[in-house]
């Protein structure tokens, strides 16, 4: 068996040179659905519902960051912080995600400046696409 000739596990490029993010949350729970706790238990105090917030690399099909809890601006806003801190707050990128509205604050608190979606509206009967902008990070330290 022979050895490769470079190191696969320090062939990364680290900060990864992201030019695209999809930020997206998705649901699930935990023990059972939120509508079936009891708030007077409190054993059911750790159970229900939870919310990942991802943000991802399409084209190099990384995950850049998880944020779990709640779905929150709150957990949007760090999502994209830690997109941030972990590509080093350089290069510009286009920065898309669904219609949830907190993610276009957290947006455009972290790139200091403005953000207008431009969905479109595809054909009858189809989704609109998400809302995209392209920003170069600007938030400070």
């Amino acid at each position: 068996m022979s050895s490769p000739k470079i190191a696969t596990t320090n062939s990364w490029l680290f900060p990864p040179q992201t030019r695209e993010v999809q930020f997206d949350e998705k649901w699930n729970f935990v023990g059972k659905k939120e509508k079936n706790c009891d708030p007077d238990d409190p054993r059911d105090d750790d159970l229900g519902d939870d919310w990942d917030h991802t943000a991802i690399d399409p084209e190099h099909r990384l995950l850049l960051a998880v944020v779990p809890g709640e779905r929150s601006a709150e957990n949007c806003k760090k999502v994209v912080q830690e997109v941030y801190d972990r590509t080093d707050g350089k290069g510009a990128m286009l920065l898309s995600s669904d219609a949830y509205p907190p993610y276009a604050t957290a947006i455009e608190r972290s790139t200091g400046s403005g953000c207008s979606p431009n969905a479109s509206r595809g054909r009858a009967g189809r989704r609109a696409r998400a809302g995209r902008c392209r920003r170069a990070w600007s938030m400070p330290r």
